[in-house]
């Protein structure tokens, strides 16, 4: 641009500064429909897990349904009690299963007798078996209320994630070893690496707490 004849640089310049701006343009246009992007796929991902989360649940509130009735037929033929644990212990050895899966559909499908009552359920998309059986179904057989189940929930995920470290740095580094052999490098997830002096190998850096 600078080895053109002066009286050539005024005539292209709007022409340049166009095409500079039109570049922009596009560039800035990218970046947003990039990110419209990724979040499209976030929020199908995001949906996609939940549907399956929610498949898994209502499997074994049906689960539960078909236990507890075989449970209530075999107490009536029997003509006496029949321990509930037992008698899932019997039916997941049938099954190849332990008998808490079996156990923990029964409680499911008790503390939530339709599955229009699973709804009641205030945990959003993050919803799962998970939860159910080791927060919820606890909780509700203390006596607790589906709301203080999530309260608590959300004061422990908050507590957890504010003790979590802080992480310094991810990058490459390179070691600074000045011995013949192979030297073991702890990474902060505790796994171990062989490395040589010299050698780059990516690090995290975590704040100590």
């Amino acid at each position: 641009m600078t080895n053109l004849p002066a009286t050539i640089l005024p005539a292209i310049q709007p022409f340049v500064e166009g095409a500079a701006e039109e570049a922009l343009k596009t560039i800035v246009e990218y970046q947003s429909r990039e990110t419209q992007i990724g979040e499209e796929i976030a929020a199908a991902i995001t949906e996609g897990e939940f549907q399956l989360r929610m498949m898994r649940i209502e499997m074994w509130w049906r689960v539960g349904g078909i236990i507890q009735d075989w449970h209530d037929a075999c107490q009536k033929r029997l003509g006496e009690f029949v321990p509930l644990e037992q008698f899932c212990n019997a039916v997941g050895k049938k099954l190849g299963r332990s008998k808490e899966s079996g156990y923990n559909a029964v409680q499911i499908r008790a503390k939530f007798p339709t599955l229009e009552s699973l709804n009641e359920l205030p945990f959003g998309k993050a919803v799962s078996l998970r939860l159910i059986v080791n927060k919820v179904i606890p909780g509700l057989n203390a006596g607790k209320t589906i709301q203080e189940i999530a309260q608590e929930d959300a004061q422990e995920m908050r507590q957890s994630q504010a003790a979590q470290p802080r992480l310094l740095y991810d990058g490459p580094a390179r070691l600074d070893v000045d011995v013949d052999d192979g030297w073991i490098v702890e990474l902060p997830d505790r796994t171990q690496l062989k490395a040589w002096p010299g050698q780059e190998i990516w690090v995290k850096i975590w704040e100590q707490q």
